[in-house]
């Protein structure tokens, strides 16, 4: 059996189309609980991709625990169980350990624990784009036009939709050399505009 943190439709099709013939099991994000710790079957592979984006306006207290704590709970409990393989589609790694984005500290906060698994591969995606360079990420559709705008000027590093199959299920990133990632201002709630400005900006 697969499994999959996360409903991201272009990762969850980008994965599930390389295992066409395997059980896929696709669990929301925001219904992680230790219900699932109990999943009938051998478990094969966990794929995690998602985050909680209703989280940016909340606590950050409330921020971790969805996207960092309750995942890690699950995921671990998994994988003691079955010593499955582990993916975890991070965002690119922040370019030294501090950022002041809740969603670059929360990603690198769990790829940090997840790596403490020799069975796991943590694999960064750029940006994805679709036709014509068109950003396909959960913003609104004026949040898309500015990352539309600084994607042309060739700001940021951005992967095709057709290339994320090989990337995910092929390529290994290095390790995130610091052994922890520190946040700053991150107890200021924020639109999830400002936290991807923040993110692009300074990591």
């Amino acid at each position: 059996m697969i499994i999959i943190l996360g409903k991201s439709k272009k990762l969850v099709d980008a994965i599930t189309q390389q295992h066409k013939t395997s059980e896929v099991m696709v669990i929301s994000w925001r219904d992680i609980t230790s219900e699932f710790e109990n999943i009938d079957g051998l478990v094969d592979e966990i794929y995690v991709i998602g985050f909680d984006f209703s989280t940016y306006m909340g606590s950050f207290s409330n921020c971790v625990s969805k996207n960092v704590e309750m995942p890690w709970d699950l995921i671990y409990s998994i994988w003691q169980k079955n010593q499955c393989s582990i993916v975890y589609v991070n965002t690119m790694w922040p370019k030294v350990g501090i950022t002041y984005s809740r969603y670059a500290y929360c990603k690198t906060a769990l790829a940090l624990r997840i790596q403490t698994i020799a069975c796991a591969r943590v694999v960064a995606l750029p940006t994805i784009v679709g036709k014509n360079s068109w950003p396909l990420i959960n913003a609104s559709f004026l949040e898309k036009i500015i990352i539309y705008v600084i994607i042309r000027t060739k700001k940021i590093e951005v992967i095709k939709k057709e290339e994320l199959s090989n990337k995910i299920l092929i390529d290994t990133d290095e390790p995130f050399e610091p052994n922890r990632i520190e946040g700053k201002l991150l107890w200021l709630p924020r639109p999830s505009i400002v936290d991807k400005a923040l993110r692009i900006l300074f990591g």
